[in-house]
């Protein structure tokens, strides 16, 4: 009987004859990677622990339960769980992700391109919260008197106090139109920058910002069309309580009761199945209700996803809003001793922590909703490939 080292060795089991496997295959059994001396075949396996399966014949590590086919032995599949350790060439890794590793790369997104995520964040929000401000500052007297006029059966003091705590929150009502035009703005161009990160790309703030009008404008437009239609189904619903407190108070009542919930929810509901438009809108250049239907579309299978991560969001940006901004409103009070915060110096202050607090919570939801996008279609479409070829021929 001849050892294996005295069989001649068959033309499969040269590196010469072979060519390496394709990523993500198994080589054959017994086969040797190029590099070794041609014409030798490889040793024999060692015999593999309980558990462990031994490494096959051309030396690369294999996952766990992975075993060597012997002769005499039925083919043997690999196992299903295996697959191959995805790319990352920015900020994510180029697979289906995790809401907890969607938070994380919002994060890391800020890290790698900080000229551009707060850079032209703080700009854009300043100018923002000093338009909004100056159109607080001049409304205030007016919703005031307003709201003193309509409360004129009460006493002048009782009516002055109710009108200084009111009046200035009915003020910002005429600052809303700026503040939804800059943060879309700033959302848009935010988005463009996370997207290039994850191919770990920066961007600087010219290249996010030039030649993108058009789609900027249909952001914003798709937000105000939102607003719109939010405010009239609003409008409806306090109609309708109203007109049937008239003829019943408790059918009244229980109207409010139910329609308000039934309309938190299909707010939500909308909220959600949207929140990819924007994205949508930024990157893929489209015409405006074709990809709003296709990123609709996204949404599908992934509703519980989304809705965590939106509401995830949502609540972590209205703590640190309310981190900020509550300080510098009680450093406003105090320096001022304004009881109606509608002095120059209190909106001064109040402002500058707006600005703060306006930054970090838009900074944070355009990366988190722009790595939504990314994933959806990841998971949907097969984005992953393509992204990764991109970041290859960079």
């Amino acid at each position: 009987m001849t050892t294996p080292s005295e069989q001649d060795p068959r033309p499969d089991q040269t590196g010469a004859d072979r060519p390496a496997p394709r990523f993500g295959q198994y080589a054959p059994s017994g086969w040797q990677a190029p590099g070794g001396e041609q014409g030798t075949p490889p040793p024999p396996a060692p015999a593999p622990a309980p558990g462990w399966g031994g490494a096959p014949g051309w030396g690369a590590q294999q996952p766990l339960g992975y075993q060597q086919q012997r002769p005499g032995q039925p083919p043997m599949a690999p196992p299903s769980p295996f697959r191959p350790m995805a790319v990352q060439p920015g900020i994510v890794p180029l697979r289906p992700l995790s809401v907890w590793e969607i938070i994380d790369g919002a994060f890391r997104a800020v890290r790698h391109n900080p000229k551009v995520m707060f850079g032209v964040t703080v700009i854009g929000v300043a100018i923002s919260v000093l338009i909004s401000a100056v159109i607080t500052w001049y409304a205030s007297p007016f919703t005031t008197d307003l709201v003193r006029g309509l409360y004129d059966g009460l006493s002048p003091a009782e009516a002055d106090e109710l009108a200084s705590l009111i009046g200035p929150a009915y003020a910002t009502v005429f600052s809303l139109p700026v503040s939804l035009v800059f943060t879309q703005i700033i959302t848009g161009v935010l988005i463009r920058s996370v997207s290039q990160s994850v191919l770990g790309t920066v961007v600087e703030p010219g290249e996010v910002v030039r030649g993108q009008g058009g789609r900027l404008a249909r952001v914003v437009g798709f937000a105000a069309l939102s607003m719109v239609v939010t405010l009239l189904v609003g409008v409806l619903l306090i109609a309708l309580v109203v007109v049937t407190s008239m003829s019943s108070a408790g059918a009244g009542v229980a109207l409010a009761l139910l329609g308000g919930l039934a309309f938190l929810a299909a707010a939500l509901w909308v909220s959600v199945r949207t929140l990819l438009v924007p994205a949508g809108l930024m990157l893929e250049g489209g015409r405006f209700w074709p990809t709003v239907a296709r990123s609709w579309r996204l949404t599908r299978g992934g509703f519980w996803r989304l809705t965590g991560l939106y509401l995830l969001v949502m609540i972590a940006s209205a703590v640190v809003a309310g981190i900020v901004s509550v300080p510098f409103g009680l450093i406003a009070a105090l320096v001022t001793q304004d009881a109606t915060m509608t002095g120059f110096g209190a909106v001064a202050i109040t402002s500058v922590g707006d600005v703060i607090a306006t930054t970090l919570t838009t900074v944070f939801a355009a990366g988190a909703y722009a790595l939504a996008y990314i994933d959806a279609r990841m998971r949907k479409e097969g984005l992953d490939v393509e992204l990764a070829r991109a970041a290859s021929q960079d």
